[in-house]
């Protein structure tokens, strides 16, 4: 578990991650980190399975931030978000085609690759990028809005009008995903900004939880328990009582305040759990 909290110029926050195997594997393959003071937070999901996927994770969330921290320092504080968004995919990218060389150097394991949700903080905004089913959500108020589309075959089924979100949830291409980091190629991240107001959490995690937890539930946890720590011991624990068949990684954010911030500060600290 890492806990954080920030009161730099820019966004005070308080912030917690947390991540546990869940009930049915031995190896945890997500990663994450917790980073407020420049304003980080990142969740990755392995998914090649053995030591590949934890392998993935945990080099993506290890890497990101100091690729993040060289090519953001070169922006002015008051760069366009196209040029944000340009750094993230750069930093991406190259994590990607880092993945993609180890894996042609071992052809017994397979693809190495990872989802990836990445929260930033720039100015008084924050950028959402992501690849793969990990997701982000905003809660504001009594409402829990999703940040992020899954990048899996169920789910852009749904999108097309082939299956129901119901039928999407017991649709084998649910676990297929269609965009992660560790393919070959040019990644396609999507991007969305949002503007925090001070009282709004942010949730990051991977289908560990969701896949056991109704939005509604989560929802509901997140309103009961006000504090990140809390709220992410709570979501864990309730993912692992409704079957716990998948890691699960949670990474709360709470913005007590927010002002105009430079920029992308140094990074941080940060622990595997």
């Amino acid at each position: 578990m890492t806990s954080r909290t920030s009161r730099q110029a820019g966004f005070c926050l308080q912030a917690h991650g947390a991540s546990h195997p869940g009930l049915a594997r031995e190896n945890n393959e997500d990663a994450f980190a917790v980073l407020p003071r420049p304003g980080l937070f990142m969740v990755a999901d392995g998914i090649a399975g053995a030591a590949a996927g934890e392998v993935a994770s945990q080099i993506t969330i290890d890497v990101i931030p100091g690729l993040l921290q060289e090519k953001l320092s070169a922006l002015r504080s008051n760069a366009a978000r196209e040029r944000v968004e340009a750094a993230v995919r750069q930093a991406m990218q190259e994590v990607n085609d880092a993945l993609v060389a180890a894996a042609r150097k071992r052809p017994d394991v397979g693809a190495i690759g990872t989802t990836l949700v990445v929260a930033l903080c720039w100015r008084d905004s924050m950028l959402i990028s992501h690849l793969g089913d990990s997701r982000a959500y905003l809660h504001r108020g009594s409402a829990l809005t999703p940040l992020t589309e899954d990048h899996a075959l169920a789910a852009q089924l749904v999108r097309w009008g082939k299956l129901t979100a119901r039928q999407a949830e017991e649709n084998p291409g649910r676990s297929t995903l269609l965009r992660y980091l560790g393919a070959e190629g040019e990644l396609q991240p999507d991007f969305r900004w949002i503007r925090p107001r001070p009282k709004d959490r942010l949730l990051l995690c991977t289908d560990g939880l969701t896949g056991m937890l109704e939005q509604e539930a989560i929802q509901v946890i997140m309103e009961s328990y006000p504090g990140p720590a809390h709220c992410c011991d709570a979501l864990i624990s309730r993912a692992n009582q409704a079957g716990g068949k998948d890691n699960i990684t949670v990474v709360v954010v709470h913005f007590l305040y927010v002002e105009q911030q430079a920029a992308y500060g140094q990074p941080a600290t940060r622990k595997r759990p």
